[in-house]
C-alpha cells in the first residue's frame, strides 16, 4: 500500500519564500537534500512529517542549502529524534559547531557533521538507498588550489540509486514442484535456488516472477555556467551508484559500484531535478549530459525562479489575513500575490518553459519530458503501480478565499476622534515617515499562522531598519512586497538589529545578509556601505563563519556599544563607516538596555527619530518586565512588548524568563507609552492568544504576522479590538 511506498517529493523550489530542497520517503527513512530559510514552517503547514528524517545532505554551504538547518533540528529534537548526521562539502563541520555554541543543549540528541571528501567522493549506502556525490567546481579545476586545501566555491549533486525489487513468488507453482511452504519459500523470494528433502533441486526462476531493477534519481545541482564543465567531466567519470544494502548507516570507503557487485555504467535515471539558472538550463553542454543521465521516458523537474509557479505557500496564514483585511484593510493589506495574481507571473514562467523546451529539443533528437517542479510533487519509485509523477499533493492545497465580515469594524480612519489625544510627536506627521511591518509574532519556533520574530521599520526615502530576524524573515518580507519591492527595501536596508542570541531571533539574517549582497551585486551598487548588524558578542563567530563559505557585506557592532550613557548620537556623529551610515542613512538614535532574560546579553531597543517628528518606538526582545526598558522608553509612542504567556500562566513565564499579556500592558502603562503592541505569542496560542485584556486596556493591540502600523494612524489602533475579538469568536480562532 501507500504506507509501503518509496518517493521522491519535491519539498522547496526556488521561489521568495522557498529555498531548492528535495524529500526521499522510504518506509522507515527520510533522507533530505539541502534545508533552506523556513523549511520547518513549511512542513508544518503542508503536514510533511519530519520525524523519520536521518540523514541530510548539502548540495552547498549557503543560506539557500542552510538557513533552517538548526531551527529544524532543535524542533526534532524536541521531539525525540536521537541523531541526525549532516552530509556536506568541507565547512559543514565548522558550520554546525558554530551553531551550536549557541543552540540550547539537547544532551538526548545529535547534529553530527560528515564532509564529504571532494576527491574521493565515496557514496552514502544503507539499506534503502545509495546516494553517490558528484563534485564540480567553476572552472574545470582540481578541489584544492594547493595540496590540501579545501575549495569552498564547489557544488555538490547527488546521484540516488534504489534496492531491485524483487519478483513475486507464485506460490501455486512453488507447490507444484515439491516445495513446503516456510524457510525454502524465503530462499526462493531472495532469488535463490533451493534443495528438496528428495535431492530435486529446484531454481527461483522456475516459480518467481522476474525482478524490476532497482529505480535512479538526479538531483542536480550546477548553480552557475563555470560550473558545468568541471559537472559534465565529472558525471562522465562517475560509474553508476552501487545498489543499497543492509547493515549499519555510513559513507563506505570503497569506490562507487563496488558494493554489492553493482555494475559500473550511466545512472539511468528515471527522475532528474535541476537546481539551476536559465542559461545553465539552455547550455548545449548541459543538456547533453543531463540526456545521457537519464533513461528514455525520465521525467526532468526544473527547480528555476522564473519557471516555478508562484504559489501561495503558507495558505493557513493567508486565510486569516484575508478575514482581516476585511475587517480593516490598513492595518491588514494583503499581500503580494494573495487576491490577485501578480502581474504577468504565469506568462513569465510559461515563456521561460519554453524557452528551456526549445533549448533541449534543438540538441536532443528524442523527446524529453521537461516539466516545472512546483512544490508537494512527488515521483513515486515503488511499488511499481505507484512509479511516476503524483500531483495530487499539489492539488490538496487550498487556497485562501476572499472574506466578507459584514457587521465589523472597518473604519481605519478613527485617527479624527483621537487627534486631541495624540502626543505631540504624532500631530501632522505624514503616511511616509514611518511604518513598522510585524513579519513574525510567535515564540520559539514558527508555526503555520505565525513566523518567528522580526520587524520591518519602513522610514520611507530614508529606508530601512529590522528588529530582530528570525527564521523565514526574508521570505515574509517576499510574500509582503513581492520580489522588486523587496529587492528595493533590500537596498534601502540599512541596520539589523538582534537582541539576544536564540535561535528564533537571528537564524533568518544569514539569507538577509546573503541576499541582500547578492542584489547589490546584481544593482552595481558595489559602492554602497556594508549592512550595519548591531546585536551580541556571540553572533560575531556565528556571522563569521557564514562569512567564509558566501561573499556576505556586514558590519558587527555589540549592543553594549549603545547602551545608555555610551549610545552615539545619529545625526551629529561624523564618525565613518557603519555609525555613519545609518546615521546618515535613517537618522535615528539608538539605545539599547540589558533586560532580564534566560539569555545571557539579552537587550531590548529603543529608536527615536532624529529628524522630524520626535518619535520614539521601543521594543522589549524577550523580558521578564524591566525597570530599566520602562525608564529608556519613557513616553514612547509605541512600544513592542513581548507577552508569550497568558496572564494565568505567571509562574512559568517567570521560569522561562517571559512576559505575561498583563505584564505586557503593565510596562506600556509604567512607560506611558501612547500605543503598544504585543507580540511573540507561544504557539499554545496558533493563531490568536486571549484578547480580553487587550481588549480593555483601551491604548493597546495584539499583533499579526503582516500587521502594519503606520504612526500616522496609531491613534486610532486600539479601536480595532472590539472587532478583532469578536472575529476571533466567530471564526473559532481561540484554541484551549
Amino acid at each position: 500500500g501507500k504506507g509501503l511506498q518509496t518517493y521522491v517529493q519535491i519539498i522547496g523550489t526556488q521561489t521568495g519564500d522557498t529555498s531548492p530542497s528535495v524529500m526521499v520517503f522510504s518506509h522507515n527513512c527520510r533522507y533530505l537534500f539541502n534545508v533552506g530559510d523556513g523549511l520547518q514552517r513549511f512542513c508544518g503547514q503542508h503536514n510533511v512529517k519530519l520525524v523519520r528524517l536521518q540523514e541530510i545532505f548539502l548540495t552547498r554551504l549557503h543560506a539557500d542549502t542552510l538557513g533552517g538547518l538548526l531551527g529544524m533540528y532543535l524542533t526534532l529534537a524536541d521531539i525525540g529524534v536521537k541523531r541526525i548526521t549532516v552530509h556536506g562539502p568541507p565547512g559543514t563541520s565548522r558550520f554546525l559547531q558554530a551553531g551550536k555554541s549557541f543552540c540550547e543543549q539537547r544532551p538526548d540528541s545529535d547534529l553530527a557533521a560528515d564532509e564529504i571528501d571532494l576527491e574521493a567522493a565515496p557514496p552514502f549506502v544503507d539499506s534503502n538507498i545509495s546516494v553517490q556525490p558528484v563534485i564540480a567546481f567553476p572552472g574545470d579545476r582540481p578541489a584544492g588550489e594547493r595540496k590540501g586545501e579545501a575549495r569552498l566555491d564547489g557544488a555538490i549533486s547527488f546521484f540516488l540509486r534504489f534496492p531491485d525489487v524483487q519478483g513475486k513468488l507464485d506460490v501455486a507453482r512453488a507447490k507444484a514442484l515439491g516445495v513446503p511452504p516456510g524457510p525454502l519459500f524465503a530462499q526462493l523470494k531472495a532469488g535463490k535456488a533451493v534443495t528438496l528433502p528428495d535431492g530435486r533441486k529446484v531454481e527461483a526462476s522456475e516459480c518467481v516472477e522476474e525482478g524490476v531493477p532497482g529505480a535512479s534519481v538526479g538531483i542536480i545541482d550546477c548553480p552557475t555556467v563555470e560550473h558545468i564543465a568541471s559537472l559534465v567531466a565529472a558525471a562522465a567519470r562517475t560509474p553508476r551508484p552501487c545498489l543499497p544494502k543492509g547493515g549499519g548507516k555510513k559513507l563506505e570507503s570503497m569506490p562507487s559500484g563496488s558494493a554489492g557487485g553493482a555494475e559500473t555504467g550511466v545512472l539511468e535515471a528515471s527522475f532528474v531535478v535541476h537546481f539551476a539558472p536559465m542559461e545553465v538550463l539552455c547550455d548545449h553542454r548541459y543538456i547533453e549530459m543531463s540526456k545521457s543521465l537519464s533513461n528514455g521516458g525520465a521525467t526532468h523537474a526544473l527547480v528555476n525562479y522564473r519557471i516555478c509557479p508562484q504559489r501561495t505557500v503558507f495558505p493557513s496564514h493567508s486565510q486569516i489575513l484575508m478575514h482581516l483585511n476585511a475587517l480593516r484593510a490598513s492595518t491588514f493589506p494583503l499581500v503580494v500575490g494573495l487576491g490577485s495574481t501578480q502581474a504577468g507571473c504565469a506568462d513569465d514562467a510559461e515563456a521561460a518553459m519554453r524557452e528551456v523546451n526549445a533549448a533541449w529539443r534543438a540538441h536532443s533528437e528524442t523527446s524529453l519530458c521537461l516539466r516545472a517542479a512546483d512544490i508537494l510533487l512527488r515521483f513515486g519509485l515503488t511499488p511499481v503501480r505507484y512509479a511516476g509523477v503524483d500531483e495530487s499533493a499539489i492539488q490538496e492545497i487550498e487556497e485562501p478565499v476572499a472574506a466578507n465580515e459584514s457587521g465589523m469594524d472597518t473604519d481605519a480612519g478613527g485617527d479624527e476622534a483621537a487627534a486631541n489625544t495624540l502626543p505631540e510627536a504624532l500631530r501632522g506627521i505624514t503616511a511616509e515617515a514611518c511604518e513598522v511591518v510585524m513579519l513574525g509574532t510567535a515564540a520559539s519556533m514558527p508555526g503555520k499562522y505565525r513566523n518567528v520574530s522580526g520587524i520591518y521599520l519602513d522610514l520611507g526615502k530614508r529606508g530601512g531598519m529590522l528588529l530582530d530576524c528570525g527564521e523565514g524573515t526574508l521570505g515574509q518580507m517576499y510574500r509582503k512586497y513581492g520580489t522588486s519591492a523587496m529587492k528595493e527595501r533590500l537596498l534601502g536596508l540599512k541596520c539589523v538589529w538582534i537582541s539576544h542570541m536564540h535561535a528564533d531571533h537571528h537564524l533568518g539574517l544569514l539569507r538577509v545578509l546573503s541576499y541582500r549582497s547578492e542584489v547589490v551585486r546584481d544593482s552595481r551598487c558595489e559602492g554602497m556601505l556594508p549592512l550595519t548588524v548591531i546585536g551580541p558578542p556571540p553572533l560575531s563567530k556565528w556571522l563569521k563563519t557564514y562569512a567564509a563559505f558566501d561573499n556576505v557585506q556586514y558590519e558587527l557592532m555589540h549592543n553594549a556599544r549603545f547602551h545608555a550613557g555610551q549610545e552615539w548620537v545619529g545625526c551629529e556623529s561624523g564618525v565613518g563607516g557603519a555609525q555613519g551610515s545609518l546615521a546618515g542613512g535613517l537618522g535615528v538614535d539608538i539605545v539599547t538596555v540589558p533586560v532580564r532574560h534566560s539569555c545571557r546579553d539579552a537587550c531590548a531597543v529603543v529608536v527615536s527619530n532624529g529628524e522630524g517628528h520626535p518619535w520614539k518606538i521601543a521594543y522589549s526582545g524577550d523580558t521578564r518586565p524591566c525597570q530599566a526598558l520602562v525608564d529608556a522608553g519613557m513616553d514612547a509612542t509605541l512600544l513592542i512588548h513581548e507577552a508569550t504567556l497568558e496572564t494565568k500562566m505567571l509562574e512559568d513565564a517567570k521560569f522561562k524568563q517571559h512576559s505575561t499579556i498583563a505584564e505586557g500592558l503593565s510596562i506600556g502603562k509604567r512607560m506611558r507609552a501612547f500605543r503598544t503592541v504585543l507580540t511573540h505569542f507561544s504557539q499554545r496560542y496558533p493563531k490568536v492568544p486571549p484578547m480580553e485584556e487587550v481588549t480593555a486596556d483601551g491604548s493597546a493591540v495584539c499583533a499579526f504576522d503582516m500587521m502594519c502600523i503606520n504612526l500616522a494612524h496609531a491613534g486610532s489602533l486600539p479601536s480595532i479590538m472590539p472587532a478583532l475579538e469578536k472575529l476571533a469568536q466567530e471564526q473559532l480562532w481561540v484554541e484551549n
